[in-house]
């Protein structure tokens, strides 16, 4: 739901209010990805990482890990986007229209 929430906005003119149903559901599943980690942390009888499990082990513990830093980047994304758009979308580009250095190097 993430993902096409996302994908929908971004072929619909990156309309706010759907950026921030986006950055809802991130912060959402970050939370809850937290929680998850937390418990596998703690609950686990077993270390996050081991060589001696393998790579596929070690894997899925990265996508714990990865998990709720991915969700808060989605919502933290969709929050300055928010902000940009709330100050009439100044933030990103100079007064002569040049990125300011905020945006240097994006295409």
């Amino acid at each position: 739901i993430v993902v096409g929430l996302g994908y929908y906005a971004l072929n619909n003119g990156m309309d706010v209010q759907i950026l921030m149903y986006y950055g809802m559901m991130c912060l959402m599943n970050g939370v809850f990805d937290l929680v998850r980690l937390l418990d596998v942390i703690f609950k686990s009888p077993l270390p996050l990482f081991a060589a001696k499990l393998g790579v596929m082990y070690n894997l899925g513990s990265l996508a714990v890990v990865l998990a709720p830093i991915c969700g808060g980047c989605g919502a933290y994304m969709a929050y300055k986007i928010y902000q940009d758009q709330q100050n009439g979308g100044s933030s990103l580009y100079s007064a002569q229209g040049q990125p300011t250095s905020y945006t240097q190097g994006l295409p």
